[in-house]
């Protein structure tokens, strides 16, 4: 937990608004960072506890018919959802309707997933609250589309798939997770998620431009156009509400986000209690197996920062949530101890570049206070358990994200990723990696912010990166252990065809899967999935371990990885909602 040293000298609560110079100058950076990056139109808000220190917005809502971006305008908060999905779960514990101890097979007796794993290890509310209870990231049938499927699809599509890891095990970030949550709160209240939010969070906070799926004649009218490759599109609707489908304005998140630094409280009503708040910030991710430096609570990220002024330095903590579609970026975040906020919503692909709450705050308290930002280094320690790898324990086979690295000396590793040639060296003869990629497969370019390492945990070889502006670390793959390809899986080998696409999302620029197909090889002793449709993002190419004669699951470790190919009782195969039959 980062520690909070004090306040610059001058610098208290009641002094956060904002003056014209500190104005101007934000409206100049972000106009100019607009310029920049092509981005469309964007909109952000500054908040204390008090209320709303700043509200601007920038570019158009609607380039073509030229209408201006406001503090009024609504867009697409992506995964900021999560957030108000994990505090209707708090509200509902505080009623005594649920307990995130409780096995979410308590409230929904249908879900039954597969697990391959301890058969005891109960399915909590509280693992999938902070994405460490093994369930798949994302199933990608009807995940974006015209008409999504009824919510409890995606029960019975979970009940077809298997956990990608047991719980506790490790961090691996997941939709189909906050889609379950979704769910839960419409099951344990018999009210659509839209209701839940409106009745039990939008109305207390007064935030009236927000909504989940069906807006009101008012708020279609305020909703930003989403604009990919320069090109105006309509994204669809999101599958799993309770994992990214919330739309708002910064008005409205400037509420929300005074609700938090009030410790549930907004204008003298208690949306959730203090113990409910504190416990949705605190870290839960600590004892993993895997360990991570990231804090995760309930719906939120925590991290540290660093703040220098010429007379004082203090340190704080950062809490928030990011929220990313294809055309829609934000962000927001605030400082708990010094009671500050912000929220920044974008309308464009490359408003990821600029979509940080993060950066708000430091240029405010810039500007404002003239309390520049100083980068502030993690303390980092080496996970519990973790011993460096012999060269005689290295050599072997790691798969992960599609990619196969083969080590058969410990001296130079080589491997392809998206057909770029990439060289791992050793760094002053350790097992510690530095990488270059040859563009062309002639030009060298030197990796400058990742460096790689071999480490064994409970027995077992673990490829992992290190992150070198923080010196933070993840793992990444484990050695395999496969052996040749068995009988049952050689035997289904070949080209497959879906059997049917029925929620697709046919005018989607992405993630449409019209002319779906799928094939099934082996590459080397080692079977290979294969996907495509119509839009490039739809593809995918996997390294499989068979588990069994019934499932394999992709390698690698954390999002995306351990995602499995069922066979189903008409002897089709099953992957991420679709059902393929094999080609005669």
């Amino acid at each position: 937990m980062a520690l909070f040293l004090g306040l610059p000298a001058g610098f208290t609560q009641n002094e956060y608004s904002i003056s014209d110079s500190a104005r101007q100058q934000l409206d100049s950076a972000y106009r100019e960072v607009l310029e920049k990056y092509k981005v469309v139109g964007a909109s952000l808000a500054i908040v204390d506890s008090n209320g709303i220190v700043y509200a601007q917005g920038y570019g158009f809502q609607d380039r073509e018919q030229q209408v201006p971006a406001t503090e009024n305008t609504i867009y697409r908060i992506g995964s900021i959802s999560k957030s108000f999905t994990a505090l209707s779960i708090m509200q509902l514990q505080e009623q005594g309707a649920l307990h995130v101890g409780d096995p979410i097979g308590k409230h929904i007796p249908e879900l039954k997933v597969h697990s391959r794993f301890d058969a005891d290890n109960p399915l909590l509310i509280e693992d999938i609250l902070t994405h460490t209870s093994g369930l798949p990231s994302d199933l990608w049938s009807g995940f974006f589309c015209d008409t999504p499927p009824p919510t409890d699809w995606l029960v019975g599509t979970l009940n077809n798939c298997t956990m990608a890891a047991p719980a506790g095990y490790q961090h691996s970030y997941s939709n189909a997770g906050y889609g379950l949550l979704g769910e839960l709160v419409q099951q344990t209240t018999a009210k659509s998620y839209q209701a839940y939010l409106t009745e039990n969070i939008f109305a207390p906070l007064n935030m009236s431009a927000s909504y989940v799926d069906q807006p009101t004649e008012e708020q279609a009218a305020l909703y930003s156009k989403g604009y990919l490759d320069g090109k105006a599109v309509d994204e669809g609707i999101i599958r799993d509400q309770g994992a990214g489908l919330v739309h708002s304005n910064v008005l409205d998140m400037a509420h929300y986000i005074q609700m938090y630094l009030q410790r549930g409280q907004f204008e003298g009503r208690q949306i959730v209690d203090k113990a409910s708040m504190e416990a949705m910030e605190r870290n839960a991710v600590g004892d993993l197996v895997l360990a991570t430096d990231a804090q995760w609570g309930f719906g939120l990220y925590a991290d540290s920062m660093s703040w220098k002024s010429e007379t004082d330095t203090l340190v704080t903590r950062i809490v928030g949530h990011g929220g990313d579609t294809w055309a829609y970026h934000a962000d927001f975040a605030y400082l708990p101890e010094m009671k500050l906020g912000a929220i920044i919503l974008t309308n464009t692909d490359r408003g990821v570049r600029i979509a940080s709450a993060k950066t708000v705050l430091e240029k405010y308290l810039e500007y404002e206070h003239k309390v520049r930002f100083k980068k502030h280094k993690k303390a980092v320690k080496a996970p519990v358990g973790d011993q460096i790898a012999s060269p005689e324990q290295v050599v072997g086979e790691y798969y992960f994200q599609g990619l196969a690295l083969k080590v058969k000396s410990t001296k130079k590793i080589t491997f392809k990723q998206s057909g770029v040639k990439v060289i791992l060296t050793p760094v002053n003869d350790s097992l510690v990696y530095s990488a270059k990629a040859k563009i062309l497969g002639i030009y060298p370019v030197k990796v400058k912010n990742q460096r790689f390492r071999f480490v064994t945990k409970d027995g077992e070889v673990f490829f992992k990166v290190i992150y070198m502006h923080n010196g933070s670390e993840d793992y990444v793959a484990r050695k395999s252990s496969s052996g040749p390809l068995n009988s049952s899986w050689s035997e289904r080998l070949g080209s497959y065809t879906v059997v049917s696409n029925p929620y697709p999302c046919t005018d989607c620029p992405f993630m449409n899967f019209e002319g779906l197909s799928m094939k099934l090889k082996e590459v080397n002793g080692t079977l290979v999935f294969e996907m495509e449709a119509k839009t490039r993002d739809t593809r995918r190419r996997m390294f499989m371990n068979p588990i069994n004669d019934e499932f394999c699951v992709s390698y690698g470790i954390g999002r995306g990885t351990g995602e499995a190919i069922r066979v189903l009782p008409n002897g089709n195969l099953f992957y991420s909602g679709f059902e393929f039959v094999k080609k005669s």
